[in-house]
């Protein structure tokens, strides 16, 4: 199913993140989240994935400056350097105020708990 009708449709940022799920979304919780609801707090992981998602960030967040940063870097293929103050990577160069954007779709290493299909 295709999510390209929500291109234009305004969002609200995720809330911190929600406790795990044990039940899977479904299309249908999916779409109504997004168009009707317009939240995406309500998006949540399974047990083990928040598991892994919880270890994975915490590992990041001591190494890297942010968690932007990280991602420019190992998704992006952004280059990177080490900070002089607290040796944590960063990515660099950094893009310039007001630089030309892209909309690029990546796969979640984490992804939030939704049915299969």
């Amino acid at each position: 199913r295709s999510v390209a009708s929500f291109e234009n449709d305004v969002v609200r940022a995720p809330a911190p993140p929600k406790p795990p799920s044990a039940d899977p979304l479904s299309w249908d919780e999916i779409v109504h989240n997004v168009r009707v609801r317009r939240d995406l707090s309500l998006f949540a992981r399974s047990a083990s994935v928040d598991r892994a998602y919880r270890a994975h960030t915490a590992r990041v967040r001591d190494e890297w400056a942010s968690v932007g940063d990280y991602i420019l870097c190992h998704k992006f293929q952004v280059g990177r350097r080490r900070r002089e103050d607290d040796g944590r990577w960063e990515a660099h160069p950094r893009a310039s105020p007001g630089a030309a954007t892209t909309t690029c779709l990546v796969p979640n290493d984490f992804p939030y708990h939704v049915c299969d299909g």
